[in-house]
């Protein structure tokens, strides 16, 4: 009964004016979160959720810590596989919290190589999903799949495979046949 409560007063917060003190919010949430089968009602846990995304991912999706973001991530994955076609006031907030963590994980996404797997697969988990997403959302979203697109199959991924060593069958070459002997070499 007591999350039942602190789902209302945070549903009064935010109808007011906002979660405006994210580090309590998301202090409260992930209590809510970690209890959300004490919930009664599927609105309340539907808050929540969309609540953990929007308050306690971004921070956990700004680290150097992989294990961290990986497992930020995945919690975005979850919530773009439960999207359902609706497009009612929860469900675009929802929608909304998945593609802020997108946008919080995409600089990472641009920096950090280790990122890159699995934010792209959450990025095209969305795609695959986009019908969910409103017509606003959906122009939010192309500019992510876009971005994937162009860096898996841009110039800049085709220069990479250029420069690439092939090898054809019963070739000879070999990157270390032109060793030179340990006396030739200049230090």
């Amino acid at each position: 009964e007591n999350c039942t409560l602190i789902v209302t007063t945070l549903r009064d917060l935010e109808s007011k004016n906002g979660l405006t003190h994210p580090g309590l919010v998301a202090t409260i949430v992930a209590a809510l979160a970690a209890n959300i089968s004490n919930l009664e009602s599927e609105e309340d846990r539907v808050d929540v959720a969309t609540w953990f995304l929007s308050a306690c991912c971004p921070a956990k999706l700004r680290t150097d810590d992989t294990y961290v973001f990986v497992k930020a991530i995945t919690k975005v994955n979850e919530a773009i596989q439960a999207l359902e076609k609706s497009f009612c006031e929860a469900a675009t907030k929802r929608c909304d919290a998945i593609l802020h963590c997108i946008a919080v994980a995409w600089p990472i996404y641009l920096t950090k190589p280790w990122a890159r797997t699995s934010l792209e697969s959450c990025v095209l988990a969305a795609a695959k999903k986009r019908i969910h997403f409103s017509s606003p959302q959906q122009k939010r979203l192309d500019f992510y799949t876009t971005g994937v697109y162009e860096r898996r199959h841009g110039p800049a991924a085709r220069d990479a495979f250029s420069r690439s060593t092939v090898r054809v069958a019963n070739s000879v070459a070999h990157p270390l046949r032109d060793v030179r002997p340990k006396n030739q070499i200049f230090r």
